[in-house]
């Protein structure tokens, strides 16, 4: 434990370090708006928070992005900081698959996510066993039909069909994943 309270805080120190050089009133009011537009702001080939849009609309009328984009920003935050602290990442496979695992709730739980995003949890993927965001690669271009119509409105069926697959893909390997190593523990 004193070593990964020592590790945190040298990694915080160095980003500290590292944001030295920019900080200033006008820096940070900036970054934090720049954050804030885009979680509260922007919608492109999203999945769970197309759904919790749709439920948004039906409860409350209006488009609650404002609203969602905040709560899916401190969701992915807890999430980020669960994998962090209590995911054991003992082996370089297991921090890669953490990353993988990160990276990719981080943009299922977006507003946006353009096709070239899938190119970061693609090049993660490769050094681990994981292979849904091979998948996901394939049918992320589906989002590209959006571009083919008057004002890129998006078919929410192509981006139902892309996430249902690719999610369902995620839970299987992740449950087969659980699966092997109950298996191998009990050896």
């Amino acid at each position: 434990m004193k070593k990964l309270i020592l590790y945190y805080l040298l990694i915080i120190g160095v980003v500290i370090a590292g944001f030295i050089p920019f900080l200033s009133a006008e820096f940070l009011s900036n970054f934090s708006s720049s954050i804030g537009l885009w979680f509260q702001q922007f919608e492109f080939n999203a999945s769970f928070y197309y759904v919790l849009r749709w439920i948004g609309f039906e409860l409350k009328g209006y488009n609650t992005i404002g609203t969602l984009g905040k709560v899916l920003l401190v969701l992915v935050v807890v999430i980020l900081l669960g994998l962090s602290f209590f995911r054991k990442n003992s082996s370089k496979q297991q921090l890669l698959s953490t990353l993988l695992f990160g990276v990719s709730i981080y943009f299922f739980l977006s507003t946006t996510v353009h096709p070239w995003y899938v190119a970061t949890p693609l090049l993660l993927s490769i050094f681990t066993r994981f292979k849904f965001v091979m998948v996901w690669s394939l049918l992320v271009v589906l989002s590209y039909y959006a571009y083919s119509n008057p004002g890129y409105r998006e078919n929410l069926w192509l981006v139902a069909l892309e996430y249902i697959v690719v999610i369902g893909y995620f839970i299987s390997e992740v449950y087969q994943e659980n699966r092997r190593a109950t298996l191998s523990a009990v050896d």
